[in-house]
């Protein structure tokens, strides 16, 4: 079942990199590896792989809109907490 939910979470990256044929896995729970140039590489989570993909134009690209829509979501849901947390008081 944690995988399931591990293969969910990444749904929308791994399809992009599966159809660039970067051959992405799932190796552990909630960490993400694919090949790019020639090397294998992994992400424990969406945040360290933006952090490397803002210093490669070319994944960049590949991955702009499902990292951007992810941060806007994660953006929403921090700002909602906040609200909640401040009503709460």
């Amino acid at each position: 079942m944690e995988t399931i939910q591990s293969r969910r979470k990444w749904d929308k990256i791994f399809k992009v990199l599966k159809e660039k044929s970067c051959h992405p896995r799932i190796l552990y729970l909630a960490k993400l590896f694919f090949k790019y140039e020639g090397e294998i590489k992994s992400f424990p989570g969406k945040q360290k792989l933006g952090e490397f993909t803002t210093t490669r134009p070319v994944l960049q690209e590949i991955l702009r809109g499902v990292l951007t829509s992810e941060r806007k979501k994660n953006a929403t849901h921090t700002k909602k907490n906040e609200i909640m947390s401040l009503a709460a008081t």
